[in-house]
C-alpha cells in the first residue's frame, strides 16, 4: 500500500508491505458482565409505563456511570404501572422509538441530556441496541435471570447472553416509590 498524507502542513509519503491485523472489537463478549443494579425510574413522563433500567458491568466497571475498562450494557424496559419494586417476568422485545407497555426500548442519544437512553452496549465503541429481545425472570430477593439476544443498529453485532445474579434495586425517581 502507497500512499500520500499532509499533517501539520507537511505532505509525507507512506508504505507498507505485510498482513494487517484485524481487531474484533466486541470481544470479549457479555460473558464478561458480572455484577449490576436495577435503575427504577417510575412513569416520569405521564405515559403510563413504569421504566426500569438494567445496568451491567464487568467487574472493573462502577455501575452509576460506567467508568472502568471492561464492557457494560444497559437494557431499558417498559412495565405496566403495576410494577413498582420488581421486574414481571416476560419477554420483553426491543422497539424503536415506542413507548409500549412490556416491551425494551432501542438505544438513542439525546442531544439536550447528552446522555445515552435506551438499551446499549459498550465494549471499545457505544453500539446501540435496535433489535432483538430479553427475557427477565425474577428469582428470589434481589436475584434475576436476564437472557438476552440484541443486534446492535450500526454494525449488526449481535449480543446473546445470561446474566444471573444480584441486581440492587436504585429508586431513581424524587418519592419513594413513584
Amino acid at each position: 500500500v502507497n500512499g500520500t498524507v499532509t499533517a501539520d502542513g507537511n505532505q509525507y509519503s507512506l508504505s507498507y508491505q505485510g498482513q494487517i491485523e484485524f481487531t474484533d472489537m466486541v470481544v470479549p463478549l457479555p460473558d464478561t458482565l458480572t455484577h449490576g443494579e436495577i435503575w427504577y425510574q417510575g412513569d416520569p413522563y405521564g405515559d403510563g409505563v413504569k421504566i426500569y433500567s438494567i445496568r451491567l458491568g464487568a467487574e472493573d466497571v462502577r455501575i452509576s456511570d460506567f467508568s472502568g475498562s471492561g464492557d457494560a450494557m444497559q437494557i431499558e424496559i417498559y412495565t405496566p404501572l403495576t410494577a413498582t419494586t420488581i421486574i414481571p417476568d416476560g419477554t420483553y422485545p426491543v422497539k424503536v422509538d415506542q413507548v409500549l407497555v412490556n416491551t425494551a426500548i432501542d438505544g438513542y442519544y439525546d442531544s439536550n441530556d447528552k446522555a445515552d437512553y435506551g438499551t446499549w452496549y459498550y465494549t471499545s465503541d457505544a453500539l446501540s441496541i435496535n433489535k432483538g429481545s430479553v427475557s427477565i425472570q425474577y428469582l428470589t430477593g434481589s436475584t434475576y435471570r436476564i437472557d438476552f439476544n440484541f443486534t446492535d443498529d450500526y454494525y449488526g453485532y449481535n449480543f446473546d447472553g445470561i446474566y444471573e445474579g444480584e441486581l440492587a434495586f436504585v429508586n431513581k425517581t424524587t418519592s419513594p416509590i413513584a
